[in-house]
């Protein structure tokens, strides 16, 4: 059984699984998972001011589950006899249900094509019925008492999703979700940035608490792939600026990041991280920060951050994997064979987006990607139009191959090559 608190930094980590999930298998049920995390965050946990909530309680009424769970006869009432049975087919509900009082949890314990097969029905058929299904269930649900939420603002965790809905909203296409990363990253940038210092937590309208290594990392990192989406060279500016505090105020060239900054409060011991819990570890999403600017600049100091990051765990990594996953990405993309995919053209233009979505809609975890305004952006810096069309230019190390309009050229150069 799961418990049912939703924590903000698992939707957010959740939905770009799915994305790549669906990217590389072209299933459907991937997608729609990737999105339907997203609406829930977007729904339930949003914010006035663009941030999101830290999590969504797991009782309502002093009961756990509550709000959530669902009986038989609770169906037939909502949806009559036909669709109840259907639902609680589908949804695995049963007399005597599998959770507290009879209740039970709803799941998805067959596919909906299975379903589709075993009671004869045309599985397209089925998807549009079972959409209708759940709308009802949730006009219904929302009847109910709703469990309470934290509303403080977590950096760090806003930055994980400021990231999924960058990077979900440029792969499918959905304006809603970049909009979304837009609002929250100024947001970010305008409360809880304070003369260049990031700040851990906000609530009612104050900031406060010096931010960890792990707020500062994860933010830039979702700067630079609200960057990758919009091709808005605010982003960048703002993602880069904030790797020079990071370097300068967590960073030691004999002992590497620690947790807090120089200028934080004096503890007993400066906290270094290595593993990944909850969340990434700030030194491995610092490392990867690092490593993508270095791409979209050209500057080798932030990959020398980087690699000094890394290095020194390489082997630590290959004996624990599973807690060093982040950290193992971060080395994955030190040691590929990088892609930096440079778009000239007008940001408006539609061959300018056909190029760009055909970057940005396959997996490919190798590859920076900048296009819009050259405005302070480096890898746009003396790459031009050719002959008034939008035109990609893939290089390595800032030397490029020779510039393409053709959209297949560019997809065939972007072909995934794993780090030898």
């Amino acid at each position: 059984m799961p418990h049912f608190e939703k924590m903000l930094y698992d939707n957010a980590q959740l939905a770009p699984v799915y994305l790549h999930a669906w990217q590389l298998s072209g299933e459907e049920r991937w997608r729609r998972t990737a999105t339907d995390v997203l609406d829930y965050a977007l729904r339930e946990m949003r914010l006035p001011g663009g941030g999101f909530a830290s999590s969504q309680d797991a009782d309502s009424g002093g009961v756990e589950g509550s709000f959530f769970v669902w009986t038989p006869e609770q169906l037939r009432e909502v949806l009559g006899d036909e669709d109840g049975s259907l639902a609680a087919r589908l949804f695995g509900v049963v007399g005597g249900g599998n959770f507290e009082h009879g209740t039970t949890v709803l799941s998805l314990p067959f596919p909906l094509e299975q379903v589709a097969i075993s009671l004869d029905l045309d599985a397209t058929a089925m998807r549009s019925q079972v959409d209708e299904i759940r709308s009802r269930l949730y006009v219904a649900r929302e009847q109910r008492a709703h469990p309470g939420r934290d509303d403080k603002v977590v950096t760090a965790w806003n930055g994980l999703m400021l990231r999924a809905l960058a990077e979900v909203g440029g792969a499918l296409d959905r304006a809603d979700y970049v909009d979304a990363a837009r609002d929250l990253a100024a947001f970010l940038l305008t409360d809880l940035v304070r003369d260049g210092v990031v700040l851990r937590t906000w609530k009612d309208g104050e900031a406060k608490i010096t931010g960890f290594l792990e707020d500062v990392a994860s933010l830039a990192d979702g700067l630079l792939t609200l960057y990758e989406v919009t091709g808005e060279p605010r982003w960048y500016e703002a993602a880069r600026r904030l790797c020079d505090g990071m370097v300068e105020r967590y960073f030691e060239p004999t002992a590497g990041f620690y947790d807090t900054a120089i200028d934080g409060d004096p503890l007993l011991v400066r906290p270094r991280t290595l593993d990944d819990n909850a969340v990434p570890a700030g030194r491995s999403t610092a490392a990867l920060a690092l490593l993508r600017l270095s791409l979209l600049s050209g500057e080798g100091r932030w990959r020398e951050v980087a690699e000094r990051t890394v290095a020194p765990l390489a082997s630590a990594i290959g004996r624990a994997p599973v807690g060093l996953g982040n950290l193992a990405w971060a080395l994955d993309l030190a040691l590929a064979d990088t892609r930096e995919v440079a778009i000239a053209g007008d940001a408006e233009a539609e061959d300018t987006r056909t190029m760009v979505r055909a970057v940005l809609d396959r997996w490919n975890p190798w590859r920076v990607l900048a296009w819009g305004e050259a405005d302070g952006v480096p890898l746009l810096d003396g790459r031009p139009a050719v002959g008034g069309h939008a035109t990609a230019y893939v290089c390595r190390g800032f030397v490029c191959d020779a510039p393409t309009s053709a959209v297949a050229e560019l997809q065939t150069a972007l072909e995934v090559r794993p780090p030898s």
